[in-house]
């Protein structure tokens, strides 16, 4: 189920479901059918999946796309596990910790330094590579390192779009935090069909989420 949110709002704009995963042809029509219902936004927030990275920049290419701080931070702290066993994991994984607490240029300036200074200081660290025998396979020995380095660089052009358009949420946990609750409610259901879910799911978006009247339920 993918779900737009507005923050402005604070309800459910549109919703569908998919058998894909964040499809681009599918969010394109989403928010071209969004566009044409007059729902015009001045500024998106996401996971930065290629498709809706592809889809925004496809509709609107002129608005700024935040990356949701929240999800590249708990992604950081997964790939780098709560005892890194290198120095480099350990400065890396201090500066994932403060990525959520930015909240001026000035801030955003020094961990971008702090950032860029990590990459050259264990430059040579993250070159090292191991073999395999067995396999007769080369890989790169510290892989979950490079692997957030690379994260962090993919982002870094979406990531600080919220200190000059205070209107974009830097997170998505306008959305993220209602799933709780949802989630709850849908274990009571436990026993209801595949065929009716989108029926349910759509009816507690309308009547909870958004506080309305639920009239349809072919999202």
């Amino acid at each position: 189920m993918i779900v737009y949110w507005d923050t402005g709002l604070k309800r459910a704009q549109w919703w569908r479901f998919s058998e894909k995963k964040e499809a681009i042809e599918e969010i394109k029509a989403d928010l071209s059918g969004l566009k044409e219902a007059g729902v015009i936004p001045t500024g998106v927030t996401s996971d930065g999946a290629p498709g809706i990275v592809g889809a925004v920049k496809f509709l609107y290419p002129s608005i700024p796309h935040q990356r949701c701080l929240v999800h590249l931070q708990r992604m950081a702290l997964i790939f780098l596990t709560q005892k890194p066993k290198t120095q480099a994991g350990v400065e890396l994984r201090e500066m994932a910790k403060r990525l959520n607490s930015i909240t001026t240029h000035a801030e955003h300036y020094f961990w971008q330094r702090d950032f860029y200074r990590w990459c050259h200081r264990h430059y040579s660290l993250l070159k090292e590579r191991s073999f395999s025998f067995q396999r007769a396979h080369w890989w790169y020995t510290h892989r979950y390192l490079r692997k957030v380095r690379r994260m962090i660089i993919n982002a870094l052009p979406d990531m600080w779009h919220y200190l000059d358009h205070p209107q974009i949420s830097k997170d998505t946990n306008g959305l993220e935090g209602r799933w709780s609750s949802l989630k709850i409610h849908y274990r009571q259901h436990r026993g209801l069909s595949k065929r009716f879910r989108p029926a349910y799911l759509s009816w507690y978006l309308t009547t909870v989420f958004n506080r309305e009247k639920p009239t349809r339920f072919d999202h």
